[in-house]
């Protein structure tokens, strides 16, 4: 029982973990369309990113995600 769960915890730890990669994956893919496309570097991108957070109290990571599907479906 003990085995089964410690077992189910590092589950749940590896699970996060990997989200947070992709999380970051995504953040940095969207800095990296801003810092192009506005000639900005990495620390403002970050700033308009979290901005737009924050001002349409969404998830940062959605936010980078939508621009970067946005991007690659060449809109």
């Amino acid at each position: 029982m003990l085995y089964a769960s410690a077992l189910q915890e590092q589950l749940v730890i590896t699970g996060q973990l990997e989200e947070a990669l992709a999380s970051r994956a995504v953040i940095e893919q969207a800095k990296g369309v801003l810092m192009a496309r506005e000639q900005i570097d990495a620390d403002t991108a970050f700033a308009w990113l979290r901005e737009a957070s924050m001002t349409s109290n969404r998830k940062l990571r959605s936010i980078a995600q939508d621009l970067v599907d946005r991007v690659a479906s060449g809109v």
